[in-house]
């Protein structure tokens, strides 16, 4: 407990360091979460987007994270605190998962210095497949089915469709022999849950976007 709440003080007390985020983030996350970050305080959702293209859908675009967990960090730090806390959580997650699935710190450093990581933290929604892929892939090494669920729930609200069937696929190889099928429904169950509110939000929007239309 005393080293969660050191790492967690550490984490907080980097996130005020300025701006360490760059490329899609500046153009397109910061403003939309900057804006967001008013209806949350408001205790309101934020539907609509007002200020970019004259308007636009905010909450059913999944690149804007409406409904993920961490936005409570937007009603008690500043907008750019809470933005860069995204990242840091997501990172710290990802390590941890990492080095408890292969049980090694240089896998886990190898995982977290890699190019891949490195580029999805140009995203606020890509860098949340870096804390989820090990997190998944350990659930199913582990035979756990809540976590299973976890992981991909919060994927879905962070809905990349090529990232998340990749999770698939990889899930289900590292779960053949372990997971069984009632395992596989607790934890579709449990994700469809999660997701539940971005995937409603979506489907009032799906058919303006081209995305939903098959390419």
């Amino acid at each position: 407990m005393i080293l969660a709440a050191a790492i967690a003080a550490i984490l907080v007390a980097a996130s005020h360091a300025g701006f360490f985020f760059f490329r899609d983030n500046f153009s397109t996350h910061y403003p939309v979460k900057f804006l967001s970050a008013a209806a949350y305080r408001a205790f309101e959702i934020p539907y609509w987007n007002f200020a970019d293209g004259g308007g636009q859908p905010l909450a059913g675009n999944p690149n804007t994270l409406t409904f993920y967990p961490d936005n409570v960090l937007y009603l008690i730090l500043p907008v750019h605190a809470a933005f860069n806390l995204h990242f840091l959580i997501h990172l710290a997650i990802g390590f941890a998962a990492m080095r408890a699935l292969t049980r090694s710190w240089f896998g886990a450093w190898f995982y977290l210095l890699s190019g891949a990581v490195i580029s999805a933290t140009s995203f606020y929604n890509l860098v949340v497949a870096v804390a989820m892929i090990p997190l998944a892939l350990l659930a199913a090494e582990r035979r756990s089915a809540p976590l299973l669920g976890i992981s991909f729930g919060l994927m879905l609200l962070a809905a990349e469709p090529v990232m998340l069937i990749a999770m698939v696929i990889a899930a289900g190889i590292a779960g053949l022999g372990r997971l069984t099928l009632r395992d596989l429904g607790i934890a579709a169950g449990l994700a469809l849950v999660i997701a539940s509110p971005q995937l409603i939000a979506f489907a009032e929007i799906a058919r303006e976007v081209e995305r939903s239309v098959p390419m």
